[in-house]
């Protein structure tokens, strides 16, 4: 007689796993939420930060540690050196299509008033 509410329960569990491996996000939406998050722009290896449509100061990234071994997230991790000579480093958790910062350390160097 219970079963009912144990079924639709398991059935919508279900239902919202094959929606997170369907929504899980890829390298290029990291990219995306990066730019819009923080003015970074990187073309291949070069990366830099966008200033205004016209200016950018090139930032050089120093590593990048991508982890996609799991089924429904990701985590990505990017550490860039300003032109000052300062390291910063960008990890985030990639879930449903959305990137979520779990590590920001000196991203105040990225001045994200820009444009």
């Amino acid at each position: 007689m219970n079963r009912w509410p144990k079924k639709i329960i398991g059935f919508c569990l279900l239902i919202f796993f094959i929606f997170s491996i369907y929504l899980r996000p890829t390298l290029s939406d990291f990219d995306h939420w990066l730019s819009d998050n923080y003015h970074v722009s990187c073309q291949n290896d070069e990366c830099s930060q966008v200033i205004s449509e016209d200016n950018s100061v090139p930032i050089i990234q120093t590593s990048s540690f991508i982890e996609n071994g799991y089924l429904i997230f990701n985590t990505v991790e990017k550490t860039f050196e300003t032109i000052d000579g300062h390291q910063v480093i960008i990890k985030a958790f990639g879930f449903c299509g959305k990137y979520i910062p779990i590590v920001e350390k000196n991203t105040d160097l990225l001045d994200k008033s820009n444009t």
